[in-house]
């Protein structure tokens, strides 16, 4: 074959060629956009995912946070009655407080130095006084001098005693002389005043916390409505002092204190200890006196009238004669005592221990006694008439001429005569501890 005539035919072949791809290429792309709208209609169609919840009724939780500044609508501002240097605060920003709420200490010893230099005064012009009468006497003194005398000694009294409303927290008041002072209303709380002549002061309403009162003497002082809760008053001498039924010693020692003759009643003793404390014809009548501590006191001829002594401990107490009528002496206890001729009628005295106590010719008619201990004791002569014994124990006690006429008796414990006449001799070895 010529050449020219192969050219023709590779041109004509490239030429069919190229039309073939460009066929083949213009079928193919109708169909690639078909499947792509079919794509696109699939996914609009696809269902979306729902969660199903029962509609139910309840309160809708909302947070709101927020930056603010809260302010009080009404300020106080708070300023001592007196200045000192603070010692100590008690509170914080911030705190919630009430009315007589401690916020802050301040150091007392200006006070304490002001009554130290008053009662000076005093004495310095009683002295100036004494030697201007001695010299009055012997003309060498005018009547005009003594006049002067006596009107400084009046100041300096007056200057001195005039303490009403007074903050003497913490002062130094050992050995004082405040007699017919005015401190009604007054703060001595955790004050040291021992020894401190306190003759006719008035303290109505004066706060002594925690105060160091021993061998005080108060004469005929006025405590109506103070308030000494565990206050210190071993030793002092109290037989004629003023209280009311708001008066308070709760928890505050008065051991070998004298109380003799006064009238408490109504006052609160609960929890105060007036161990080897002469209480002789005092007034107790509902005295509030719940775990009150009476160990060896002399409460002889006294009047506890519905007093509430529930707990208290009257070891070696003397009751002769004393008048416990309606009292609540539930749970308390009595050992070694003596307590002749007692009245505890109708007395409230359930689980409470006598033992070893002389309560010959005791008055104990109409008394709960239920599940009492009475052990070792005499019971010579003794009215327990309608009583209530329930469940009561009278080991080794002597019930010879005993008045039982009435009394429920259920359960009681005995022992036989023989052991009783023994074990009175030695009633110290029963009861509890024992």
């Amino acid at each position: 074959m010529p050449a020219t005539s192969t050219a023709r035919l590779l041109t004509l072949l490239a030429v069919l060629g190229a039309a073939g791809a460009g066929q083949a290429c213009s079928f193919q792309r109708p169909g690639a956009d078909a499947a792509g709208e079919t794509d696109g209609q699939e996914a609009s169609e696809r269902a979306a995912p729902v969660v199903v919840a029962t509609v139910k009724k309840g309160d809708m939780a909302a947070r709101i946070s927020a930056s603010s500044t809260i302010e009080a609508e009404l300020a106080v501002s708070v300023h001592a009655e007196t200045t000192g240097r603070v010692t100590g605060l008690t509170v914080n920003e911030g705190d919630e407080v009430k009315d007589g709420d401690l916020l802050a200490t301040l150091r007392r010893d200006a006070q304490s130095t002001s009554v130290k230099r008053a009662n000076v005064s005093v004495e310095k012009a009683q002295l100036d006084l004494d030697r201007i009468k001695a010299l009055f006497a012997k003309g060498a003194a005018s009547k005009e001098e003594l006049d002067n005398a006596e009107i400084t000694l009046r100041n300096a009294n007056l200057a001195r005693l005039d303490l009403s409303g007074a903050k003497l927290e913490e002062c130094d008041l050992t050995g004082a002389r405040l007699a017919e002072a005015d401190l009604r209303g007054a703060d001595l709380t955790d004050a040291m005043a021992e020894g401190a002549d306190l003759t006719d002061a008035s303290l109505a309403g004066a706060r002594l916390h925690y105060a160091d009162l021993r061998l005080t003497t108060w004469g005929a002082a006025d405590l109506s409505g103070a308030s000494l809760a565990r206050a210190d008053l071993q030793g002092a001498d109290l037989r004629m002092v003023r209280v009311s039924p708001a008066t308070s010693f709760e928890a505050a020692t008065l051991r070998g204190a004298n109380l003799a003759g006064v009238d408490w009643s109504g006052c609160t003793l609960a929890s105060a200890e007036l161990s080897a404390a002469t209480l002789t014809d005092g007034m107790f009548s509902e005295v509030r006196g719940a775990q009150l501590e009476l160990t060896g006191a002399d409460l002889t001829n006294t009047q506890w009238l519905r007093a509430d002594l529930r707990a208290a401990d009257l070891t070696d107490a003397l009751l002769t004669a004393a008048d416990l009528r309606g009292a609540d002496l539930r749970g308390a206890q009595m050992r070694a005592g003596n307590a002749q001729g007692v009245r505890l009628q109708l007395a409230a005295l359930s689980r409470a221990q006598f033992v070893g106590v002389d309560l010959r010719g005791a008055d104990v008619s109409h008394a709960d006694l239920r599940y009492t201990r009475i052990e070792g004791c005499h019971l010579g002569g003794a009215s327990l008439r309608d009583a209530d014994l329930t469940g009561a124990t009278l080991h080794g006690s002597i019930e010879q001429g005993a008045d039982l006429s009435g009394a429920t008796q259920r359960d009681v414990t005995r022992t036989d005569e023989a052991r009783a006449r023994a074990e009175a001799f030695e009633p110290a070895r029963r009861g509890p501890g024992a």
